[in-house]
């Protein structure tokens, strides 16, 4: 570490599964967002990553060294030769940080941790896996989870419902920093929306299990019966994206329902500016991006009712309860009828993201929190 007329240098190792481009979902974009920001701002980061196949001359702003992964059970990569990487390079850094204890990587990067000397912080991006059987993570979380998060000098959590979760698996509290999620707020603004007959849903993530985007295509279905003026875009890709399709076809609903598999970030905001209501169906989340990006561009949100979500879309969208099609679609057909109360929860929802969820302050908040770390020293085992 270096301090550059009177301002620090970190040197940044970051671990993590996922990196966009080559997975297009919120702990990937968050990844690179990050890396990319610290990069920018006058710090050393070097990410070490699952190898992906997207990447051809996508430019980057700080050092990159992917592994093949050997196996990808229930999309979490495992690849040893990782943790032989993060244990070589480690003691070149100031700050060890990966991202998510549900993944392989992170549980590497903890074992590196405990028999090296750079210290960890470890972002959380959600306590619960939209992949894993509840059966193996009622195992997993009080034990290799609860290792994992003891490894860290600092766990980062978007919300306070969150921080409450790692908590209870016994982590102190004096370990748990909050610094909420955020988003570019230069880059996902509001615009003027030309009125339109056709009222336009969107949706983006990943075709995974707890995405339920099933849900979200039956409770179109009910609502298209009751107001035909209406148009689905989903944004992403994934493992059940052929069975969603297939389900599309069997609700005979395919010429009202459009599937985007990849639209780059800074194209994003283009996307919600072009559509009436963001729909967040998720069985569990952390703070999803698309949740903040949509808000900051002015659209309305429509999202299953979990504790860490009331605070950010509570008077500025509709909250269902998980699972529920028909709530969904009462949700849509009530925010479809009415432009005005659309127009007003998206100027509400958007002043909110934009005096409370910069992405500036909260790289900054981050950059803080390594300094405090950094100070602390290691600890011994």
């Amino acid at each position: 570490m270096l301090t550059v007329n009177g301002g620090w240098h970190i040197r940044i190792l970051r671990v993590v599964s996922d990196l966009y481009p080559h997975v297009v979902g919120g702990l990937g974009l968050h990844a690179h967002e990050i890396s990319k920001w610290q990069s920018e701002h006058g710090n050393e980061v070097k990410v070490i990553s699952i190898r992906g196949s997207k990447t051809n001359g996508f430019k980057r702003s700080y050092e990159v060294q992917e592994f093949n992964s050997i196996m990808k059970p229930k999309g979490n990569a495992i690849a040893p030769s990782m943790l032989n990487a993060i244990l070589k390079q480690q003691k070149d850094y100031d700050i060890l940080h990966a991202h998510s204890h549900l993944f392989f990587s992170t549980n590497m990067g903890a074992f590196a941790r405990r028999i090296g000397d750079s210290p960890l912080v470890i972002t959380n991006h959600g306590m619960i896996s939209t992949n894993m059987p509840k059966w193996v993570q009622d195992i997993y979380m009080p034990t290799i989870a609860k290792w994992t998060l003891e490894s860290a000098e600092r766990i980062i959590c978007y919300t306070k419902e969150d921080a409450e979760a790692v908590m209870k698996l016994g982590i102190a509290e004096g370990r748990i920093a909050i610094i909420h999620n955020g988003v570019d707020i230069e880059l996902f603004s509001p615009q003027p929306r030309e009125s339109s007959d056709v009222v336009r849903l969107v949706w983006s993530g990943r075709f995974v299990p707890g995405k339920g985007v099933d849900t979200l295509i039956d409770a179109f279905a009910l609502a298209l019966k009751e107001e035909p003026k209406l148009h689905l875009l989903l944004v992403g890709d994934g493992p059940q994206k052929d069975q969603i399709e297939a389900q599309i076809a069997r609700l005979n609903i395919k010429d009202k329902v459009t599937i985007n598999t990849y639209v780059p970030n800074n194209e994003m905001p283009n996307i919600y500016r072009d559509s009436s209501i963001f729909v967040l169906t998720s069985h569990y989340e952390g703070v999803p991006r698309t949740i903040l990006e949509s808000m900051a561009c002015g659209l309305p949100v429509i999202c299953t009712d979990l504790p860490q979500l009331r605070p950010i879309v509570g008077g500025h969208g509709m909250l269902v309860p998980v699972y529920s099609a028909k709530g969904f679609a009462e949700a849509i057909l009530a925010l479809a009828s009415d432009e005005s109360m659309r127009r007003r929860m998206g100027a509400s929802g958007s002043e909110l993201i934009r005096t409370s969820y910069s992405w500036d302050s909260a790289m900054r908040e981050t950059i803080e929190l390594y300094k405090t770390v950094i100070e602390e020293r290691k600890r011994p085992w």
